[in-house]
């Protein structure tokens, strides 16, 4: 196999980045509430070539099968012919992480209206494991929507452990209107399955689980060798967990927890010994230049998007978007036909294991597409002393130029000297062809290589080209090229065993780079034949009212917080908390989330949270809590039933104290910033599952106290306290934008009419999909950017990480909109990239910032399953300010405070909004 190939492909054997970009983490709107009548569902996806033949799916007040919406999907098309190609499909497309190598029931009602008597619907799911290959399909042709009444329609099916995605919906052949509502996805325990009773850990048992889970976070987060599919790694993690409680000698238990370390690394071990008692050597069929570790992006996401991803690659390719080129085109017409022998002195100082030096060489022919390329990729130049390489190409008689380019591909830095270039017919040499500059020593007027050519995009990739006089076979100088240190990635050394203290006396011994062949890790982890576990068969799916389950959950999210959260852990604190949560979770089935919620409480991260994928808190009473001086007020009503107005103190829900409840949670949620715990917190008591029921007492204004009955019937969507449009004119001249209601594109189509305003109220209260070089508008000048810097983990080690930073550099002015009026608003609710974009706003004085103080973390978060259901998200990157001021509980401060108040009767916005006005008419 060449190296080339190698080098090129095999980064991505075990993850296709972005294969499934538009799939979601879970199920969404399955009931088709959120969203507005007319409107394509969010969360739901009809093909566009469909769209643009007049085909639609859109929300629907029509008598739905339960709640306010239905899904309607219509096809206005006269169809003769009914067969697959006349399908008209709406569909979602969700990771399987959680459904695979378990037996599923998706199930949905539908009803059909058509004139059309062969006109049918039809309920469908397929499983995916790339783009191309699909794993399972299921069509209830044979069941088919014909009525026009609502009818329950099921499809039943074991979903292959291999699925990557899977795609569910439902389609209408032929013309007329379909309807749908109520669709649900359930895993189906397999017979035989039985949940672990509750249990008190005894002092053995805990001390045990603990050294089990340090070792854990080893074996699943650094550990290129575990290729096991999600369903395996779930059972044998339940499986040992519950061996490792049964452990009664200590031989018992090494032999419980190396039995586990050696299905998911062949070569690991745990023992008693500090000093490692293995080795692993090169297989014999291991591939040159061929090494797998672990990448891990941000943290140990399951899905890879454009910020995280956590996968093996080959420590040898290259992590950079491009090579290093510097190229001539040379003049070879009088040659045709004739072989020519290129060659360099090269010299490579490997900062990577895989960084080495080439010359490429590509021949074109006259008035064609076609080209010969001829290079040393069959013998890079990898060695630290100066060697001789060439390369040969035999000219076609239809070529004008040849292309030379010296490449360096990797981490560390490439010198090339004496060019040469020999001319031969059949054997003999009959001339050389002269090189311009061929020993680097003439510069240009402008400093750069006379007759050497590179493209910007190889300084983009995060490399320099320069004269070096420190090393050269002849002459002054030879051409350095040599990668940044920024974006360079730290890779653990192939073959070594490193050691870590897992707790109580023990050691794990493990790789962290594996040498590998075409087909992935050298040696490869599998399950033992005969592998099994009584009461958890095949297809069993955890779930929080078994006790393993809820242990698993813990253990794995200890180890994210260790070796992944944004700043460094106290071990003894890390270690307490441990304890308390393990004892927590065996001896009780309730407050799992709260305890799980307790160890990210350590991470300082209030972005941070927990949730169950089976429990919708989507829902909301019909009003808005706001604090306003120390007392929580109705700000917004949308039930005009209750009897309750606006600034009516809300006192208690179903008797839990608000003001109890919020000092409670300011406790804690992590974080800094009071105010935006006490938002999260009033959120967390008006949120729940729909139709659940709350009493709640309000102070009416007067003094009297009024209790209310009500429900959560409301989407969380549809209670919101008023805004003007996206773009609106509050007077001429004067332009507000709502920036979190706006992405690049959108406010593009408004530019050419805003260039005839003078003066802007920029909304930044929450998180915006708009990009920081908007700003580039409002400014004649560069800007200073704020930095993103993303953590990649190849080790354990936090101190070994390295970064991928973007940004840092400048804004480049376009001033369409410059020399105008300018306010920002910002609050508690102004995070993420709208927290990032206000610190460049108040770096480069762009205008006035108004509000109370943002959030405090401008990071972005990724989300990790757990077991059972459970997931989390924590903060994935840093973010420093333009000053370089990390944006980590620390909020951006406006330049005039302002607290909240509630609007004055006959308003027309916010009270924020009017002092905004007020303060740019007075500019």
């Amino acid at each position: 196999m060449k190296r080339l190939i190698i080098l090129m492909i095999l980064t991505v054997l075990s993850n296709d980045y972005g294969l499934f970009a538009q799939s979601y983490y879970q199920p969404a709107n399955l009931n088709f509430e959120k969203g507005i009548a007319g409107i394509k569902p969010p969360s739901w996806t009809l093909p566009r070539k469909i769209e643009e033949s007049g085909v639609t799916a859109e929300l629907s007040k029509d008598a739905p099968f339960e709640g306010e919406f239905c899904l309607l999907l219509t096809n206005p098309n006269k169809t003769t012919v009914i067969d697959e190609n006349s399908a008209v499909p709406v569909y979602q497309a969700v990771d399987s992480y959680i459904y695979r190598g378990k037996k599923i029931r998706l199930s949905a009602n539908a009803r059909l209206v058509s004139s059309n008597l062969m006109s049918r619907g039809e309920l469908w799911l397929i499983g995916r494991s790339t783009k191309e290959k699909i794993t399972v399909s299921k069509y209830l042709d044979n069941n088919p929507v014909l009525k026009d009444n609502w009818q329950n329609f099921e499809i039943t099916i074991d979903i292959p452990a291999e699925t990557n995605e899977l795609r569910f919906g439902i389609l209408l052949k032929g013309d007329g209107k379909l309807y749908a509502d109520n669709f649900r996805i359930e895993i189906l325990q397999p017979h035989g399955a039985i949940d672990e009773p509750i249990r008190q850990l005894n002092e053995k048992e805990l001390n045990n689980l603990k050294t089990f889970t340090s070792a854990y976070a080893y074996l699943n987060f650094f550990n290129a060798a575990n290729t096991l599919n999600s369903a395996q790694n779930e059972i044998l993690t339940l499986k040992t967990i519950k061996e490792i409680e049964n452990a009664k000698t200590e031989n018992d238990f090494l032999n419980v927890i190396n039995t586990y370390a050696k299905i998911l690394s062949p070569v690991a071990q745990v023992s008693r010994n500090s000093n490692t008692e293995i080795n692993y050597n090169k297989p014999s069929k291991a591939v040159e230049y061929l090494a797998f570790t672990r990448q891990i992006n941000g943290g140990p996401v399951d899905r890879p998007d454009d910020l995280f991803s956590s996968s093996n690659v080959n420590v040898f390719a290259s992590t950079r978007k491009r090579e290093c080129s510097f190229t001539q085109n040379i003049e070879v017409l009088k040659y045709k036909g004739k072989t020519l022998k290129i060659s360099s002195s090269i010299r490579v100082e490997q900062a990577s294991p895989g960084a080495n030096a080439q010359i490429w060489v590509r021949a074109d022919k006259i008035g064609s597409k076609e080209n010969i390329v001829a290079t040393t990729v069959e013998t890079p130049a990898m060695s630290k002393s100066w060697k001789r390489y060439e390369t040969s190409i035999e000219l076609p008689n239809d070529v004008y130029t040849i292309k030379l380019a010296l490449i360096f591909i990797g981490e560390g830095k490439a010198n090339f000297d004496d060019v040469k270039i020999e001319v031969f017919d059949k054997k003999n040499k009959i001339e050389e062809i002269p090189v311009t500059n061929a020993g680097f020593e003439q510069l240009s007027g402008s400093g750069l290589l006379l007759a050497w050519e590179y493209e910007q995009a190889v300084i983009h990739a995060g490399y320099m080209l320069y004269v070096d006089s420190a090393n050269s076979t002849k002459g002054r100088y030879s051409l350095a090229m040599e990668s940044e240190q920024r974006n360079r990635i730290n890779f653990p050394v192939i073959g070594k065993i490193y050691t870590y203290n897992i707790g109580n006396g023990y050691y794990l011994h493990i790789p962290h780079a594996y040498y590998g062949d075409e087909n992935g890790v050298l040696p490869t982890a599998k399950l033992p034949q005969g592998f099994n576990f009584a009461g958890k068969p095949d297809g069993y799916n955890p779930h929080s009212k078994d006790r393993l389950t809820r242990m698993a959950s813990v253990i794995k999210l200890w180890g994210i917080i260790k070796h992944f959260s944004p700043d460094q852990q106290d071990s003894k604190i890390l270690d307490e908390y441990l304890s308390t949560a393990l004892k927590n979770v065996s001896a009780s089935e309730e407050n799992t989330e709260q305890t799980l919620e307790q160890l990210l409480k350590l991470t300082g991260d209030f972005r941070a949270r927990v949730w169950h994928t089976d429990i919708d808190n989507d829902y909301t009473l019909p009003f808005i809590i706001r604090n306003v001086k120390e007392k929580y007020l109705v700000s917004t009503i949308v039930d005009s039933t209750l009897n309750i107005s606006q600034g009516d103190e809300v006192l208690s829900i179903n008797n839990i104290s608000v003001n109890e409840y919020v000092n409670k949670r300011l406790n804690e949620i992590p974080g800094s910033n009071d105010k935006f715990k006490i938002t999260k917190a009033l959120a967390e008591l008006r949120a729940g599952s729909k139709g659940t029921q709350a009493e709640v007492l309000f102070r009416k204004k007067d003094g009297s106290e009024h209790r209310v009955k009500t429900e959560r019937k409301y989407m969380l969507q549809s209670v919101y306290e008023p805004k003007p449009l996206a773009v609106y004119e509050i007077e001429e001249g004067i332009v507000y934008i709502d920036l979190t209601d706006m992405t690049d594109g959108r406010l593009k189509e408004f530019i050419e009419a805003l260039a005839q305003r003078e003066a802007f109220i920029f909304d930044l209260r929450g998180m915006t999909g708009i990009s920081e070089h908007f700003l580039g508008l409002l400014s004649e000048k560069e800007l200073k950017n704020a930095l993103w810097e993303i953590p990649v983990y190849t080790t354990p080690d936090k101190s070994q990480s390295s970064k991928l930073e973007f940004g840092g550099e400048i804004i480049l002015p376009k001033g369409k909109l410059a020399g105008k009026k300018y306010v920002f608003m910002i609050d508690e609710r102004t995070t993420g990239y709208s927290e990032a974009i206000i610190s460049i706003v108040k770096h480069n004085q762009i205008g006035e910032i108004i509000g109370s103080p943002s959030s405090g973390n401008a990071s972005e978060v990724y989300p990790v399953r757990l077991f059972g259901g459970y997931s989390a998200s924590i903060s994935g990157l840093n973010v420093y300010s333009p000053d370089r001021k990390r944006l980590f509980n620390n909020p951006v401060v406006p330049n005039i405070s302002y607290e909240y108040e509630l609007p004055s009767k006959g308003a027309k916005y916010d009270s924020l909004i009017e002092k905004a006005f007020e303060i740019i008419k007075n500019q």
